[in-house]
């Protein structure tokens, strides 16, 4: 039973390092939008970044078309942009 309470922990802990990274990354690109309307520049395009299992690679539309299961070994995440 201790066993799961610590892949449990590791889990939460992961998910917290996620989450203020991705934090992390929305200040720094409004940031950079703010910077580039100042420019005159457009915005950088909003982007969707799913992290997903092996598995859940495999029946992603999207990800499924272009990776074969050797490729989705190593990805863990796929990005989309507008």
């Amino acid at each position: 039973m201790f066993w799961i309470h610590r892949i449990l922990k590791g889990m939460q802990l992961i998910k917290e390092q996620l989450k203020e990274l991705f934090s992390k990354l929305n200040k720094k690109v409004e940031e950079i939008n703010s910077v580039r309307r100042e420019d005159g520049l457009l915005p950088l395009s909003k982007s969707k970044v799913s992290l997903l299992g092996q598995i859940s690679l495999l029946t992603h539309p999207q990800s499924s078309l272009i990776l074969s299961l050797a490729q989705t070994g190593d990805l863990d995440a796929f990005l989309v942009m507008d």
